[in-house]
């Protein structure tokens, strides 16, 4: 496992990475970014229809590239 893989198996671990849900198709190529806000969102990628859950501040999610360019659209939201 390269060290971005040990990264993210710790953070998966501690339960800081964002529930993905109802998604028909895996993640590509995927672009990181940290939940800042202070209540849940949920947001539903355009392209994948795959649903980025955030249920705190500091939540890390792995956005397909295909839906990312909508995701920075919310200011809640920094990419890593």
């Amino acid at each position: 496992m390269n060290c971005c893989g040990k990264k993210l198996e710790s953070l998966r671990k501690k339960g800081e990475l964002a529930e993905l849900k109802n998604h028909p198709v895996q993640v590509q190529n995927p672009v990181y970014y940290q939940y800042t806000g202070n209540s849940g969102l949920m947001i539903k990628g355009k392209h994948t229809g795959i649903e980025y859950n955030f249920n705190k501040k500091g939540i890390i999610a792995g956005i397909d590239f295909r839906d990312a360019t909508h995701i920075t659209e919310t200011n809640t939201l920094n990419k890593l």
